[in-house]
């Protein structure tokens, strides 16, 4: 589940989580991360992916709206424990969006 906001946007969906040793990936739509679209037809979407290479973490979000992208690129995270990712910070090379959320997997 995400809850949070990102940029004027509050959010409270539900998704799915698919980690292993060197990855964590979030979504909310469709049955793979590779859906990437608005499949459910509640007019957003959000897919998030972190990649553990062992000497760096890359963590990317892409957020659409009412088929409008909100956010797409890299973002800092807070905190993460495997199961849970906290994100609090603004983005972007502008850091016009800021981005408040918390994603837990069961």
């Amino acid at each position: 589940m995400l809850t949070g906001t990102i940029g004027d946007n509050s959010l409270d969906v539900e998704g799915v989580c698919s980690t292993s040793p060197n990855s964590f990936d979030f979504w909310t739509d469709g049955t793979d991360f590779a859906s990437n679209n608005d499949v459910n037809g509640d007019g957003q979407y959000v897919t998030i992916q972190m990649i553990n290479t062992g000497d760096v973490v890359m963590t990317a979000l892409r957020f659409s709206k009412n088929d409008e992208t909100v956010y797409n690129g890299q973002i800092p995270v807070e905190a993460f424990d495997g199961s849970m990712m906290q994100v609090d910070s603004a983005l972007g090379r502008e850091q016009a969006i800021n981005a408040d959320f918390t994603i837990e997997c069961e």
